[in-house]
């Protein structure tokens, strides 16, 4: 009796241990899937009047997002025409003062990623506006 006990513990030590092994090699590895890598795309570059009175100033700016999102860019693409309207109306609400020096041009990327939000999110998350060209005269 006392073997077959005995016998019958290694049993179940060695299903309860081989279980843990198998369940450890089948789910190696698999935790959560790794986050969305963020892209870089581009809006495009403008050129407009600025809103001072009396003595006119323009910029011109190419302006590029960084997102996490899938088909940021076909997205981008299908909705270029509106992007485009909100991005002008954005930059001319914007006088020479609020744009100039770095101060003013991260001002600007913070209009502009509230301007561009509504089109790229929720398919898309802005995570920065990068320019690539910034010319104010």
């Amino acid at each position: 009796m006392a073997g077959a006990r005995k016998f019958l513990l290694m049993l179940v030590f060695i299903l309860v241990v081989g279980g843990a092994v198998a369940y450890l090699v089948a789910f190696r590895g698999a935790g959560p899937p790794p986050p969305p890598r963020p892209v870089v795309v581009g809006i495009g570059t403008y050129t407009t009047n600025l809103a001072d009175t009396g003595n006119p100033h323009y910029i011109n700016v190419t302006i590029q997002v960084r997102a996490v999102g899938k088909k940021l860019a076909s997205l981008v693409a299908s909705r270029q025409v509106a992007i485009d309207n909100a991005v002008l109306l954005a930059l001319r609400g914007q006088t020479y003062a609020q744009v100039m020096g770095e101060a003013g041009a991260r001002h600007l990327a913070a209009v502009l990623k509230g301007t561009l939000a509504p089109f790229l999110e929720p398919d898309g998350k802005i995570q920065a506006v990068l320019f690539t060209r910034f010319l104010v005269q």
